[in-house]
């Protein structure tokens, strides 16, 4: 097995604030090492709230081999409905950094959207769906769209 993908070691961390008039603060930190690089990341971000619904922005750094910066934005809405039911919308842009092993790290910048939940069909059974696109600079671009089924025992 080699170490040039996945991290040698990794540490992370996360934190919930919750403040008054139904705000919250989830704050992330965490470092990864790999065999030619060490990445630390952080984010913090703000929640809003409001009857069965939630509202998020956040924002997230990586810093990749000693000064390679991957600042992103992410933009959430989110509902919570009866048994199970929700459907969140997000947008994401920002830049990703990636350790190519021995050839070093990379930068590229990424964009991001989508839809995800889950519809109840009774207390006990729900249908899943996704559906996003994910474009990673010109490296690629990925579509999903996703069904499942899920109940609870």
């Amino acid at each position: 097995p080699t170490h040039l993908v996945t991290a040698r070691h990794s540490l992370q961390g996360w934190a919930y604030l919750s403040l008054a008039q139904r705000w919250g603060l989830p704050v992330t930190g965490g470092s990864r090492a790999y065999d030619s690089t060490t990445v630390q990341i952080g984010g913090a971000t703000i929640e809003r709230y409001i009857g069965s619904s939630v509202i998020t922005y956040g924002y997230r750094m990586a810093n990749a081999g000693g000064g390679l910066k991957g600042p992103s934005h992410a933009v959430r809405y989110s509902y919570f409905g009866e048994h199970g039911t929700s459907l969140t919308i997000g947008v994401a842009a920002g830049k990703e950094t990636e350790s190519l092993g021995a050839r070093g790290i990379m930068v590229t910048q990424a964009q991001s959207g989508g839809m995800w939940g889950a519809f109840a069909l009774n207390p006990r059974v729900a249908v899943t769906y996704t559906l996003s696109a994910l474009r990673q600079g010109d490296l690629y671009t990925r579509n999903t769209l996703s069904l499942g089924l899920r109940t609870r025992l």
